[in-house]
């Protein structure tokens, strides 16, 4: 299949050199005027309404995934991506028009209706005629096939609706009646398998709930090392992955990509500067407000205003956890304590604090005479949390990783629980955003280490503001 980041590069310039000419011709047929001549007026060249249209436009395709290679896999789906896509580049173009108060913006209705007329069939022409046809052209001459892993009836559905997917229609499931390491081992013998026989293997989809939580990444890195197609995760775990709808809607089911190479040194120091950024201006903007919970918290119980408590950290380092105390002054822990061992045992049926009627599991404490009334505000909307941000700026934690757990939680760690105290730990993650009290902790486990596997600067952004909501709803947090 085609490189990823051509393909992007190549579409995008296209797609401006579309939008470029479908501007200039609106503007000759609005004046009457040869398009050409407005190239060499002045008026014309420092115009911005096109750099507008231009950023309205890659921004807005981007999001609904207009620039990658699944786009094209069915037809219908091309083509309402690109009516969204249209919809949103011209909605974003004309509300920065109309309020960008200056001489360099033309805010002419027509101009601006007529050029994304114009746009719209110029980049549909373009995307059937060179990408579409380029892609199919590709899959008639490779005939790949693809790998389903595990099984479950999710991923039943799913292979009845590939045969309507160009390039998905030809597949084959692995089933292993064993453990991890047996998945493991089927995924590389069917690689190995394929490139023996000159076959092309255009995506390896993974059933997560099809099969042993622990096995699921080391499939991914199998692949990974090959370097030879994507891989995607069919589950609701790693929904919170996701950059755009499209694979949602292409699949008709909770399938995302996975990342083709691991993190590296770069991105890394990417996410620290983005960690010291935020955490500085998030402790400048909620100065105000952490001031009024220091107060609310001194009147409703004697105390100290923060707890501090040791937490395990990078490799197993233990450093200093601050949040706003949120319980009355005691050693509370013993219940706690008791709690987590049995959950990190999969004992989630004595667990399971949630309503039966409303069949809704709810795995954490919800019940507790020791926690303050102004401490069950703070914790619903996690504002007792506030204080870690000096966390981060300290290096201790990083704005999106795995919940630093307490010392006792990690000497119930069996096996592969460990694997996340390789990452920084964090104050949200894809936990927060994609289960926080709804899943089990070998869920929550395998969710760290999934977003440990696909870390980026983006995907630190996209789950900062997910979960921005997740607080306000309050969902899993009681």
């Amino acid at each position: 299949m085609i490189r990823r980041l051509p393909r992007i590069v190549g579409s995008a310039i296209l797609d401006g050199t579309a939008l470029a000419a479908a501007y200039f011709i609106a503007l000759a047929i609005r004046d009457g005027m040869p398009s050409g001549q407005y190239l060499s007026q002045g008026t014309y060249v420092t115009d911005w309404s096109l750099c507008v249209m231009l950023v309205a436009t890659a921004v807005s395709f981007a999001a609904f995934g207009l620039y990658t290679a699944e786009v094209y896999v069915y037809r219908p789906l091309l083509l309402r991506t690109l009516v969204k896509g249209w919809a949103s580049a011209l909605i974003v173009s004309a509300v920065t028009v109309y309020f960008v108060k200056s001489p360099h913006i033309n805010q002419s209705r027509f101009l601006l209706l007529a050029t994304f007329g114009l746009f719209a069939l110029f980049s549909a022409l373009l995307r059937l005629s060179i990408h579409a046809r380029a892609y199919r052209r590709k899959v008639a001459e490779q005939k790949p096939i693809v790998l389903v892993v595990g099984q479950s009836a999710r991923s039943e559905v799913l292979k009845s609706h590939l045969s309507d997917l160009c390039g998905f229609s030809r597949w084959k499931a692995i089933v292993c009646p064993g453990g991890a390491r047996e998945y493991s081992l089927a995924v590389t013998a069917a690689l190995d398998g394929a490139a023996a026989n000159g076959r092309v293997v255009q995506a390896v989809i993974i059933d997560v709930g099809g099969m042993p939580l622990q096995g699921v990444l080391p499939v991914v890195q199998q692949v990974r090392a090959r370097r030879c197609c994507e891989v995607y995760m069919l589950s609701e775990l790693a929904w919170p992955l996701r950059p755009t709808p499209l694979l949602g809607e292409l699949f008709a089911a909770p399938v995302v990509r996975v990342r083709r190479r691991a993190p590296n040194g770069a991105e890394r120091r990417a996410k620290r500067v983005l960690d010291i950024l935020l955490s500085s201006l998030g402790l400048a903007a909620f100065a105000l407000p952490m001031g009024a919970i220091a107060v609310a918290i001194e009147l409703s119980s004697p105390g100290p205003l923060f707890h501090r408590q040791e937490r395990i950290g990078l490799r197993g380092r233990s450093f200093h956890f601050v949040k706003f105390r949120s319980m009355v002054v005691g050693d509370h822990q013993q219940r706690h304590r008791e709690y987590v061992q049995a959950l990190i045992a999969g004992e989630t049926e004595g667990c399971d604090q949630g309503d039966p009627e409303e069949h809704v599991r709810v795995l954490k404490m919800t019940e507790d005479d020791h926690v303050t009334r102004v401490g069950r505000f703070l914790r619903r909307y996690s504002l007792d949390e506030l204080p870690q941000l000096w966390n981060v700026l300290r290096g201790d934690m990083s704005l999106v990783g795995p919940r630093p757990p307490l010392p006792y939680e990690v000497d119930a760690y069996t096996g592969w629980h460990r694997q996340r105290l390789q990452s920084l730990p964090g104050l949200s993650g894809l936990w927060q955003v994609g289960g926080r009290s709804r899943v089990t902790f070998d869920e929550m486990v395998f969710q760290d280490l999934l977003y440990a596997t696909n870390q980026s600067p983006l995907l630190d952004l996209a789950i900062c503001l997910r979960t921005v909501p997740a607080i306000i709803n309050g969902h899993g947090a009681a």
